[in-house]
């Protein structure tokens, strides 16, 4: 695998769900801002946070018992933020069979150990 893309895997389970028996937005966001954070820390290897988050589309609901792969991917950078993007998948472990569930685009900045925002060729 390349260092400027992570995946993550998680199962729903029943204290993920909202009133709708469904994962909930929140939990998914916060595992693609994860796998964004990790694809931009190994691809630069600097403190770094969250910018903005960009074009989210949930697609299809996740539900338990499900597996839910978020694949996160460097795709770009300027002199002060890299962009990443992130796709889930889902799959339903009895039949095998992956849906795109959701996308976004992350926007991650450099700090200094002040939280100051940094370029990224210093």
């Amino acid at each position: 695998m390349e260092r400027n893309t992570t995946i993550i895997t998680r199962l729903v389970m029943p204290g993920m769900l909202n009133d709708q028996s469904t994962l909930f937005g929140g939990n998914l966001l916060k595992w693609m801002d994860e796998a964004a954070y990790n694809a931009a820390v190994r691809s630069l290897n600097r403190r770094l946070v969250t910018v903005s988050v960009e074009k989210v589309r949930f697609l299809k609901p996740c539900f338990q018992g499900e597996v839910v792969e978020v694949v996160a991917r460097v795709v770009s950078h300027t002199r002060v933020l890299l962009g990443v993007e992130v796709v889930v998948h889902k799959e339903n472990v009895s039949c095998g069979v992956q849906i795109k569930a959701a996308e976004a685009r992350f926007l991650l900045a450099a700090v200094n150990d002040d939280f100051v925002p940094q370029r990224l060729d210093e």
